[in-house]
């Protein structure tokens, strides 16, 4: 056990022998320097001696010095020159940064790297001279080195770090050589004296604020390889006063340009396909801009304070304009003074000029972002043709009471309705979706907000009477499902309609949160009340004009008797109409019957017996039946003349008269006329008697031809027969 044990521990000390030896924090025999080995390579970590001009050794107990390191002369302000040996490679992090006082440097060709900050804040150093073998300068390198005036970049460096040469005031003119293929963010800002920079074609992205604040620069070139144009990239570039934007430029962003006060045009490339916001805010100095086609939206302000802007040209492309894009522009007054609503492609840009009640124009399909912000506005109704109400649309609309918001709006925008004090009360259609942060903010007399079930009751707004509904479409009414009381609110009052839609219906336990409400439903008549569909009390008058009609049929007329035409009574308060409708009172029934709606007595007729006809002298009953009364009766004539009653007989039924047969025998052939007279008229109708023809006589002779030639016909037909069958049987026989 014990030599096992021993075995281990020699192999660990064999192993620890062979390791390289790392020595931390050792100072060398003049006391300068410290640092540390690793592989047999020096890295200078501190310099604490106190020269003014210090010479690196290439060697520290003859191991090569390699790397200058993190911090090694930090704020080492007394310091003026220094001298790297070619046996450095690298420059470390923030190595000589807030050496003040350093005026030059001389940085060998063996160097390849620049740590970030390595010289931050140098603000002695005027000149230097960075080595073809440096492939990258890290962030902040060369930072606040405010006495910079020139600086040449090899070929070799392919990318500059953000604020590598920021605010080196100083610098004069800058090359950058085509193996760079970016420049960081804020790479230039604030070099405040730099007239002229060449970017090469090598660059494809130029970083946030570049070139920010580079007030003496009067010009760009921007080469067809660069796509995107950072936010800021030349904000406060107060001299510049052209720029050709590419084509192969895809992308700017926001301020890209803004308060470039000196620039007097701007060519925006087709392969743009937006403008960001703030873009060229604070360009007085512009007058006309062109938007291409390629355009599809243009950010809020991005043209905001171009006070000398008077011709901008829209395409049709654009479908998206931000808030006070044009604000403080001659283009947007001189639109503002032909109509206070300016709308460009179906979007509302500016009403901050509207006063008063504004209807916004059907035409319009968006309403922008700040488009009334700070208006005069009393009220405003929008169209159905509007999708969405953009951010801070209505903010600070001090005087604004009334908002119709039609179910065609689909979102609310952020801060929407900000500080809209005059505003009471406003309805949420239930085609919205969504309401941004803060749209109702500082709403100070905001008491109720209804909104539909779809969006919840429970959006965020402070302090406010949050009332839910639901929509029957198909019926064509509105219920309040949910009721959510704001601070010390005992009640709220509920609309007659909400978006347009009565309100006929509240849910189960929420009428004791209602103040008060407009009743409705129910059907009062002619008697009662209307019953509440909400509350469930009578309310309203009664309908003098809502009766329960009942039909009573009409009396039909008879021979004796009129009758009278239909009628209607009420039956509830019994009055009697002429029509179904019930808007023709009959005031006097009786008088009505026989007046207005009397139906005549029916005339006295034949209805048996019209149209008989016989042959003069035929001894035949003719029977007629008139539908007068028997009891009517008075007398029958015929041909005008009175009938003696031995000549006819009468009977009930209702009255029938038989002429009798003898009589009729006698009547001389031709019409005549009958008369059944009663005491409700005569009922008359013609029969005839045909006169005698010779077939009516066989006595005439006239028949005894035709008899003879029958009998003459019938035997010569026998004869002949009879010859027939005999010749035939006389041939057979031979």
């Amino acid at each position: 056990m014990k030599k096992r044990i021993f075995s281990i521990i020699l192999s660990i000390c064999m192993v620890l022998m062979l390791a390289p030896t790392t020595v931390f924090a050792e100072t060398t025999s003049d006391g300068n320097f410290e640092y540390s080995v690793s592989d047999g390579e020096v890295t200078i970590t501190k310099y604490v001696g106190s020269a003014t001009v210090v010479t690196i050794p290439d060697t520290i107990d003859e191991k090569p010095v390699t790397t200058i390191g993190k911090s090694a002369f930090y704020n080492k302000t007394t310091i003026t020159s220094i001298t790297i040996p070619d046996s450095v490679t690298s420059i470390g992090d923030f190595a000589f940064m807030d050496c003040k006082g350093l005026a030059s440097i001389n940085i060998p060709s063996s160097v390849t790297s620049i740590g970030y900050y390595a010289f931050n804040n140098c603000k002695g150093l005027a000149s230097i001279n960075i080595p073809s073998s440096v492939t990258s300068i890290g962030r902040y390198a060369f930072n606040y080195c405010t006495s910079l005036a020139s600086i040449t970049i090899p070929d070799s460096v392919t990318s500059i770090g953000d604020f590598a040469f920021a605010y080196c005031t100083s610098l004069a003119s800058i090359t950058i050589p085509d193996s760079v293929t970016s420049i960081g963010n804020d790479a230039f800002a604030y070099c405040t004296s730099l007239a002229s920079v060449t970017i090469p074609d090598s660059v494809t992205s130029i970083g946030d604020e570049a070139f920010k604040s580079c007030t003496s620069l009067t010009s760009i070139n921007i080469p067809n390889s660069v796509t995107s144009i950072g936010k800021y990239a030349f904000e406060y570039c107060t001299s510049l006063t052209s720029v050709t934007i590419p084509n192969s430029v895809t992308s700017i962003g926001k301020y890209a340009f803004k308060n470039c006060t000196s620039l007097a045009s701007i060519d925006i490339s087709d392969g743009v396909t937006s403008i960001g916001g703030s873009m060229f805010s604070g360009c007085t100095g512009l007058t006309s801009v062109t938007i291409p086609d390629s355009v599809t939206s243009i950010g809020d302000y991005a043209f905001d304070d171009c006070t000398s802007l008077a011709s901008v040209t829209i395409p049709d492309s654009v479908t998206f304009i931000g808030g006070e894009a044009f604000a403080n522009t001659r283009w947007l007054s001189a639109k503002q003074a032909e109509n206070p609503l300016v709308v460009v492609n179906g979007i509302l840009i500016d009403g901050s000029t509207a006063t008063g009640a504004v209807s916004i124009p059907n035409n319009v399909s968006s309403i922008g972002n700040c488009a009334f912000s700070n208006s005069s506005l009393t009220s405003i109704t929008i169209p159905d043709s509007v999708t969405s109400i953009g951010e801070s649309t209505f903010l600070d609309c001090t005087s604004l009471k009334s908002v119709t918001i039609p179910d065609s709006v689909t979102s609310i925008g952020d801060f929407a309705f900000e500080e809209c004090i005059s505003l009471k009360s406003i309805t949420i259609p239930d085609s919205v979706t969504s309401i941004g942060e803060g749209a109702f903010a500082s709403c100070t007399n905001l008491e109720s907000i209804f909104l539909p079930d779809g969006l919840g009751i429970y959006v965020y707004i402070y302090d406010i009477t949050k009332v839910g509904y639901s929509i029957d479409r198909i019926n064509g009414g509105v219920t309040i499902t949910e009721i959510d009381l704001g601070t010390d609110k005992t009640g709220v009052a509920i609309p007659a309609r909400i978006c347009g839609y009565p309100v006929v219906a509240v849910a189960e336990g929420l009428l004791e949160k209602i103040s008060s409400h407009t009743c409705v439903g129910g059907t009062a008549d002619c008697t009662f009340k209307a019953t509440c569909s909400i509350c469930g009390n009578k309310y309203g008058g009664v309908n003098d004009n809502a009766h329960n009609l009942e039909k009573i049929p009409a009396k039909e007329a008879t021979v004796t008797e009129t009758g009278n035409k239909e009628y209607w009574q009420c039956r509830y308060c019994g009055t009697f109409f002429s029509d179904a409708a019930g808007t023709n009172v009959i005031a006097d029934l009786e008088a009505w019957k026989t007046g207005e709606g009397i139906i005549d007595k029916l005339p006295t007729e034949i209805i048996e017996g019209d149209g008989q006809s016989l042959t003069e002298g035929e001894a035949k009953e003719l029977i007629f039946r008139s539908n007068a009364a028997f009891s009517d009766f008075i007398r029958v004539e015929l041909d005008g003349k009175t009938l003696d009653e031995q000549n006819y007989t009468v009977k009930e039924g209702s009255t029938v008269v038989t002429l009798k047969a003898d009589y009729v025998a006698a009547l001389s052939a031709g019409e005549h006329t009958i008369g059944i007279v009663s005491e409700s008229g005569t009922a008359s109708t013609a029969f005839t008697v045909n006169a005698k023809t010779a077939e009516d006589n066989p006595n005439t002779g006239d028949n005894s031809h035709m008899a003879l030639l029958t009998a003459i016909m019938f035997v010569s037909g026998g004869l002949l027969t009879f010859a027939g069958v005999y010749s035939k049987k006389k041939r057979s026989a031979r």
